[in-house]
């Protein structure tokens, strides 16, 4: 790569470039990307036009990589040198900050996209759908939102109900995808690939978790006629707080809750296990009754991470 890539900020029509800190940040994991910028100046230029909140679009060679706005401005000013530091995200990033803007707080069979689209219209977000998978498809029952929620939380509650991935792109969209077998291209150490860091770990090298008997959950605490449902989420109880073990957790809750359909105490239910703050696994239950009706309830406990 002998050919200088340039970095531009098209911000309130202009084009900044010649920045000497660089750092772009792009995950899969991630619900909106973010950059941060570097650039010395003489004291007496004039850099107003990097202002915070401004819309702006950041391109690596020419293609977009960042599509938001500057979340931040920060000067460093001395007798011969002005140091400017800027920071921004996705237009995404309003899905992260903001409660989720919605009348009822409820939606009713709905699919997951409908409501996606429902809670990113309000802050002008398009959602992007490339799922393909029949169940991921399907319509919701019921899905709640508590009130004060982030968007963020809630659409990702909804990816791991549907077993999606949940990302941005370069464009500002929020995109619902899931994993695919595509060969897109290839890293090459030294050419695109400039540093690998690689870790072997023996840390939870344990093979088998072996269960003798399901112990009880919260949920049992509500039962009137001291029946007790038990399920496997006390193994969890010392697990990292990992996105694969909200998914065991709400699979062992969803276990537990088989019974209440056979017997015809419910039509449907929906598990939906999150980690509101640290340490602290929150499952939230909703319910369809026979007659229509909905209800729904919270549980949580402290993890012992």
């Amino acid at each position: 790569m002998t050919d200088q890539i340039k970095v531009e900020l098209y911000l309130n029509g202009k084009i900044f470039s010649g920045w000497k800190t660089i750092n772009v940040q792009r995950s899969l994991e991630s619900m909106s990307g973010r950059f941060d910028l570097g650039v010395a100046v003489r004291p007496t230029d004039d850099m107003s036009g990097l202002a915070a909140g401004s819309a702006l679009v950041l391109k690596i060679g020419g293609q977009p990589i960042i599509t938001g706005y500057l979340d931040e401005r920060k000067q460093s000013i001395d007798g011969a040198n002005k140091t400017i530091l800027i920071n921004g995200r996705d237009k995404t990033c309003d899905l992260v900050d903001c409660a989720i803007i919605h009348n009822s707080y409820q939606f009713k069979n709905q699919t997951a996209k409908q409501i996606a689209e429902a809670i990113c219209k309000p802050f002008g977000i398009n959602v992007v759908w490339s799922v393909n998978t029949p169940e991921a498809n399907e319509r919701i029952p019921v899905w709640q939102v508590e009130p004060g929620e982030t968007a963020f939380d809630n659409l990702s509650k909804i990816a791991r109900h549907k077993g999606v991935l949940v990302t941005s792109d370069v464009n500002g969209n929020l995109v619902f995808t899931e994993p695919s077998t595509k060969h897109v291209g290839e890293l090459t150490l030294g050419v695109n690939l400039l540093e690998l860091e690689q870790t072997d770990s023996w840390h939870q090298r344990f093979t088998d978790l072996r269960v003798g008997n399901e112990r009880g959950w919260w949920g049992d605490s509500y039962n009137t006629d001291d029946y007790q449902m038990g399920s496997k989420l006390w193994t969890l109880s010392r697990s990292k707080q990992l996105p694969e073990i909200l998914d065991d957790a709400q699979r062992y809750a969803e276990q537990a809750l088989k019974w209440m359909i056979a017997d015809g105490v419910v039509r449907s239910y929906q598990v939906v296990a999150s980690n509101p703050k640290h340490s602290v696994l929150l499952l939230e239950i909703s319910v369809v009754l026979p007659d229509g009706s909905t209800e729904q309830r919270t549980f949580n406990a402290s993890w012992s991470v």
